[in-house]
């Protein structure tokens, strides 16, 4: 195995042997050893393991290797015998065999037991390269949808996030998501996992404009919201959070109606959570006003705050700081629009409201 390991990587012709024979290839003899280490993985260990966002258990890896020194060699360095293969061209591009294909392990395991692997033996940088092409191979035998093609996502997107690189990380964790969401349950704990750090790693980053980033972080976060309303009910804190992300996304982007949506969906949360007139209810109304202001939707605005206006009358004390500036928008609104008696029947209810509860505090003190 040493030897083999240590051979060339550029082409070599065929070997003439001390009897004068001709020999295999290099590139044969590598890509012989590849296939046969690979069916060994494959026929010998058939434990049935899921895609998992963590490494395996250290003290397991161990014991398992211990117990098979052959699973061992074949999880650390089998990528390496394939690289000197014929099995990779020069430029990269792969020729993988109707053999090979039919001896590449299907299990989960190999996938982790590779990260474990790797990632101790060489650099974070050097790991991923060597995830990079183990994804691509696992591609083009299984296709996309498959269980041992998400975990080297998932693998992928963890080393480069390591490395802050968002860009790919974020790309891997959405990748993995969409799989997750195509072959596992609709909402497994690893999908939820894959779209919560492809949301983490894309925190920061802004636009003004819908780009391609943008787009998937609204498909993830709609995906979020429904997932934690089944999970956690739909007056929740993570679906209250997730929602306020998607509302903020929609106004940096200058998609007004979108963000109505949200804003008005979270009101009702709040409403129903915490009750009309309450704080939390209140600073969700005014994104929300300021929404239907950036939209000119002035019958909207009316429309919304008589209706404020209305619930405040029936619920609380009306003449609170709030409802005097309702009041006033309102008169305002009329006023724009030339509707001058409602103006004048909105200042007189503020003027006649107010000299009836300046009368009240007195009579009280």
């Amino acid at each position: 195995h040493r030897d083999l390991h240590s051979f060339p990587t550029r082409r070599s012709s065929d070997l003439i042997s001390a009897d004068g024979k001709k020999l295999s290839s290099l590139q044969a003899i590598q890509t012989d050893f590849t296939t046969r280490l690979l069916a060994y993985s494959k026929f010998r260990r058939t434990d049935p393991c899921h895609p998992a966002f963590e490494h395996l258990d250290p003290i397991h890896v161990n014991s398992l290797f211990l117990q098979d020194p052959l699973l061992a060699y074949t999880a650390s360095h089998w990528i390496h015998h394939f690289q000197k293969s014929s099995l990779q061209k020069e430029d990269g591009t792969l020729a993988l065999t109707a053999d090979f294909k039919a001896v590449f392990p299907s299990s989960t395991q190999l996938a982790l037991l590779e990260w474990s692997c790797w990632e101790s033996q060489t650099s974070t940088f050097q790991a991923v390269a060597l995830h990079e092409l183990a994804l691509h191979i696992r591609q083009d035998i299984f296709t996309q949808k498959h269980e041992s093609v998400l975990q080297t996502m998932i693998i992928c997107g963890r080393l480069y996030k390591k490395l802050s690189n968002i860009a790919e990380a974020g790309l891997c964790f959405y990748r993995a998501a969409q799989v997750g969401q195509s072959i596992l349950k609709i909402y497994s704990t690893i999908t939820l996992s894959c779209t919560t750090s492809f949301l983490e790693v894309t925190e920061t980053v802004v636009s003004t404009s819908r780009t391609e980033i943008i787009t998937r972080k609204e498909e993830l976060l709609r995906y979020m919201i429904s997932a934690c309303k089944q999970q956690h009910g739909k007056t929740s804190d993570t679906v209250i959070r997730y929602s306020k992300i998607l509302a903020e996304l929609y106004v940096s982007i200058h998609e007004e109606q979108k963000a109505e949506e949200c804003w008005k969906a979270l009101r009702d949360i709040m409403i129903a959570r915490y009750g009309k007139g309450s704080a939390e209810e209140t600073s969700i109304s005014g994104h929300l006003n300021i929404v239907l202001k950036k939209g000119e939707k002035h019958e909207e605005i009316i429309e919304y705050e008589r209706r404020i206006f209305d619930d405040s009358v029936t619920d609380l004390n009306i003449w609170s700081e709030r409802h005097i500036k309702v009041i006033r928008e309102l008169a305002a609104a009329c006023e724009k629009r030339g509707e001058f008696l409602k103006t004048e029947e909105y200042y007189v209810t503020l003027w006649s409201g107010l000299i009836e509860h300046y009368h009240q505090i007195r009579t009280h003190s």
